[in-house]
């Protein structure tokens, strides 16, 4: 189970990919809500995806920044092609 500290952290690198992501593709404003929401959601499914495959994981405490970044990523990239 995570504890509030691996929480935050997930939530703040998800944020921090979400707004970098945001301005890469140039798109602000009403999507950045949408982007925040599929970085999150991927860096929790990332974190899922670690857990469960049993997958080395190189993290900071409970949290895999590799993984989850991955994920994260991923599901970014998917946003975008629902948003179109």
């Amino acid at each position: 189970m995570l504890q509030p500290p691996a929480i935050i952290i997930s939530v703040f690198l998800a944020t921090i990919y979400a707004l970098a992501y945001a301005l890469v593709i140039g798109k602000t404003g009403n999507r950045l809500w949408w982007y925040w929401a599929f970085a999150v959601a991927g860096f929790f499914l990332g974190f899922l995806l670690t857990a469960h495959g049993h997958l080395v994981d190189v993290g900071l405490g409970q949290v895999p920044v590799v993984e989850s970044s991955l994920a994260s990523l991923a599901m970014l990239i998917l946003a975008t092609i629902l948003r179109r």
